[in-house]
């Protein structure tokens, strides 16, 4: 493990800046003394600020992972709290400082929010990293790591929307199909699988998985073009449903997918939902880039490197992840050139 370093500098949660913190949104400085905005889960990694009196965790749940707008549960003995969802706060961080870097250290978490940092990111034309844990160290007291800093599903799609993006030694960058389906469940969607109509269930969910498909496919086509060179393109809500909605009705579901899932609902009840509906949206999602792959010209600039990027990350169950090395990443142009990506102490 790395020798402990702790720089004399300043480290300052951003609600002494009057901002209410999102996911954990803390204004520190490296060791070279240069402005950072460290965007992380509250509780993750044993970070000791995470933890007050008696080892009792300080994180709130919208705190450990990229959340959107909703009601939230409090810790005990609380009333549950309702959060404006990251972007917003994102934005009014960079509103109330200025920063020459933001670092991300995250599992993931609700994947419009990572587009919507990503894109606040591309906006402020800002540098982005994932630090390993000996620039942490630098600038924050971090005595003993669960591990490597990592960036985790929502919050890869985060950071490809940095201008400049660095991924430091050690440090990882992981991948994975999203899901509204990973923990459990709504109840609606319970109702309609036991209802049996499975096969309207999976025109709605091809409906959804071409809109996504559509938008996250721009988001990374517009990361990786150089902004002096190429027009971004346009991020329409509107022309992500028109190329949705032309799908049609075809969806990748024969009547023989559908007799095979009713029978495992019959026999293996809520279970076997859960596990159906994920499969579900992975064939409905790769059924989307592939329809995108076939209207992609190849004098479109930077559309091929994106598409990569999208296939990449539903190639793999969000039961699991892939992670892309920093040679795998530049070799692809989604990363910055660093001359000297290590850490001088």
């Amino acid at each position: 493990m790395l020798t402990l370093i702790v720089a004399p500098v300043l480290s300052v949660a951003l609600g002494a800046l009057s901002l209410p913190n999102a996911l954990l949104f803390e204004a520190v400085r490296d060791q070279a003394g240069h402005s950072v905005l460290f965007i992380r889960d509250c509780g993750r990694g044993n970070i000791p600020r995470d933890v007050g009196r008696f080892g009792v965790s300080n994180c709130e749940s919208y705190q450990k992972r990229f959340a959107s707008p909703g009601w939230y549960p409090a810790r005990e003995g609380k009333d549950s709290v309702w959060y404006d969802g990251d972007s917003l706060h994102f934005a009014g961080a960079l509103r109330g400082a200025r920063f020459e870097e933001v670092w991300l250290f995250s599992g993931g978490g609700n994947l419009n929010q990572g587009i919507e940092i990503g894109r606040l990111l591309r906006r402020a034309r800002m540098t982005v990293r994932v630090p390993n844990v000996a620039r942490v160290r630098t600038a924050m007291q971090w005595p003993s790591p669960s591990g490597e800093v990592a960036c985790v599903s929502a919050c890869t799609v985060a950071f490809m929307g940095g201008l400049f993006r660095y991924l430091d030694p050690d440090a990882t960058y992981e991948v994975h199909s999203a899901s509204i389906a990973a923990t459990a469940l709504d109840p609606r969607l319970i109702a309609q699988m036991a209802s049996g109509k499975l096969r309207d269930l999976v025109e709605q969910e091809c409906l959804s998985a071409r809109f996504m498909a559509a938008r996250l496919f721009t988001h990374f086509q517009n990361t990786l073009l150089l902004t002096t060179a190429n027009p971004q393109r346009g991020e329409n809500l509107q022309d992500f449903m028109r190329f949705a909605r032309a799908g049609g009705r075809e969806v990748p579901y024969a009547e023989s997918d559908e007799l095979r899932d009713l029978t495992r609902i019959r026999d293996e009840g809520l279970a076997a939902m859960q596990d159906i509906y994920m499969r579900i949206e992975r064939q409905c999602m790769n059924a989307a880039i592939a329809s995108l792959r076939e209207r992609i010209g190849d004098t479109e600039p930077r559309a091929r490197p994106a598409l990569r990027m999208l296939e990449v990350m539903y190639e793999v169950s969000i039961k699991d992840t892939a992670s892309l090395t920093r040679e795998t990443m530049l070799r692809m142009g989604y990363l910055t050139q660093e001359i000297d990506p290590g850490v001088r102490p």
